[in-house]
């Protein structure tokens, strides 16, 4: 995966900021790189959560783990917005050791 993912960027401080997606957590993980991660549905004045290689992997490692409907429901809660996203972390590190 040499290429970054296509998806809406623009930069704040010193991360970029991406729209949460598979292709960014793939990004992440491969490229060691922390990216912040915001959605659609965030108020205007909410910081970008950032993602580190570390949870990217492990939400990655989960991801391979799930069945088919098991990994849609994962990419729905990845983009949907920031509650499901962090519901998802939790997750996934309640599961990772």
């Amino acid at each position: 995966m040499g290429n970054k993912p296509a998806f809406e960027e623009y930069y704040e401080g010193d991360f970029e900021v991406v729209a949460a997606s598979q292709d960014a957590l793939l990004y992440i993980r491969d490229h060691h790189q922390a990216l912040a991660f915001a959605w659609p549905t965030d108020d205007p004045g909410w910081d970008p959560l950032l993602v580190d290689a570390t949870t990217a992997n492990a939400l990655i490692t989960i991801y391979y783990a799930l069945s088919v409907n098991g990994q849609e429901k994962f990419v729905r809660m990845l983009t949907n917005n920031r509650l499901d996203f962090t519901i998802l972390v939790d997750f996934t590190w309640s599961h990772v050791k």
